[in-house]
């Protein structure tokens, strides 16, 4: 292939790792794909979960060696590669907190009339949506927005609020440290364990 593709060849040979090195990470998205799109009765399942759980493996991958770069030469690899580390995490949160609130929204829990209220079975897929969305939207609502989270739209908030970036030291990846006027708590997560959240509750 012509080194004029050099960045597009690159990239295909990273997906075509994580893929392989990470097939169970891989099945589990491509399930809750198949899951989420029967949930809203799309037999398309146009979503396509499965390519943001690219995106969550290839991080996964950063996130590893980022992790023996930390334990080799005591902090993180900065620069450009540590930039994009934080973008496609940043990305990687807005895209799948859409995908869970999208799912959330689209019908009521099973045997209740409307979506105005949540029958808090631990088997219930939209229930599970519901725990997914809050979690991310603690650190969605300011990554997004640059306001903290907060109770309803009529309440006032600051602006230009910006979360905290974190490192997590123990897994390698970024995170953040936000308040949440929701909750009335300051929330600090890794990117990782967001995700390790959203498999949990979603597979």
């Amino acid at each position: 292939m012509s080194i004029n593709f050099g960045t597009v060849m690159a990239l295909q040979d990273i997906v075509v790792r994580v893929r392989s090195n990470q097939s169970d990470i891989y099945e589990q998205w491509a399930r809750i794909g198949a899951t989420l799109a029967h949930h809203r009765g799309d037999p398309s399942g146009h979503a396509k979960e499965h390519l943001d759980g690219t995106v969550d493996m290839v991080l996964r991958d950063i996130e590893s060696e980022q992790l023996d770069a930390i334990k080799q030469h005591g902090k993180m690899i900065d620069g450009g590669a540590f930039q994009l580390q934080v973008s496609l995490s940043k990305m990687w949160v807005f895209a799948i907190y859409e995908t869970v609130r999208l799912n959330c929204a689209f019908k009521p829990c099973d045997g209740y009339p409307d979506k105005s209220a949540y029958c808090g079975q631990h088997a219930c897929l939209r229930c599970n949506l519901r725990s997914a969305r809050d979690r991310l939207s603690t650190f969605r609502i300011p990554l997004a927005k640059l306001e903290p989270e907060k109770p309803s739209k009529s309440v006032p908030t600051d602006v230009n609020y910006q979360p905290d970036l974190v490192m997590d030291d123990d897994n390698g990846s970024i995170g953040w440290r936000a308040r949440s006027d929701r909750t009335g708590n300051v929330e600090v997560e890794s990117r990782l364990a967001l995700s390790d959240f959203i498999l949990g509750r979603l597979s």
